[in-house]
């Protein structure tokens, strides 16, 4: 389904005359939807490779990601761990240890390899990631150009787009102050984003994971 089919079907049955002004709204709900979903299921998913000079002890890790699951340095899986487990990674003299990297651990947005790269290869990283159709604080202003996505498909997959309306049409009953509405839109969609979420869930292959607040 389309933003813009979308956004029609947000809509619907709602008074003709109060369209304009809810336009914009449902706009921003949709967008808002779509990476709620994301976030929650982890339907979306994406390999990320890097080529590592020598002697590098961490890389940044992708701004859309979510969810980290599987990592592997040349083609070995490094095993997640925390920066507190191990006291190896350090010389005496605080310096990093420079060797073959076995495990990795996360702090902030930037990963560590432990012990750090002492030779070139490359590193890659299977993750879920949060999709980004345009800066949110825009999508909802007056000279926003809807007329850019609208003919696109959002980025979940097509049996999932039609849950984006419920939340989007929750959100707008809220606005106009019927709970009674807002609560039915919603609990539906909570439902449906449950249900996908376990379908999604465990997929990665390797050890825990690390997870990103990315929802502000």
């Amino acid at each position: 389904m389309l933003w813009g089919q979308l956004l029609d079907r947000v809509l619907v049955g709602f008074p003709p005359e109060e369209a304009g002004v809810l336009t914009n709204a449902a706009k921003q709900y949709l967008i808002d939807a779509q990476e709620d979903f994301a976030l929650h299921t982890e339907c979306l998913e994406k390999e990320y490779a890097q080529t590592l000079d020598a002697d590098t002890k961490s890389v940044t890790l992708p701004t859309d990601l979510i969810s980290l699951g599987r990592v592997e340095w040349r083609g070995n899986v490094l095993e997640p761990t925390s920066e507190f487990s191990r006291y190896s990674f350090k010389n005496t003299d605080d310096s990093w240890i420079y060797a073959t990297p076995d495990s990795y651990f996360i702090k902030g947005d930037t990963l560590f390899l432990t012990p750090g790269a002492s030779q070139s290869g490359k590193l890659t990283m299977w993750y879920s990631y949060r999709p980004v159709v345009d800066d949110p604080a825009t999508m909802a202003a007056v000279d926003f150009d809807w007329s850019s996505i609208q003919d696109d498909e959002p980025s979940i997959p097509k049996t999932y787009h039609q849950y984006l309306a419920d939340f989007a049409r929750s959100q707008i009953y809220w606005d106009k102050g019927d709970d009674t509405s807002a609560s039915r839109y919603l609990a539906r969609y909570l439902a449906n984003r449950d249900v996908i979420a376990g379908k999604h869930a465990n997929r990665f292959t390797t050890g825990p994971t690390t997870v990103l607040d990315v929802m502000h």
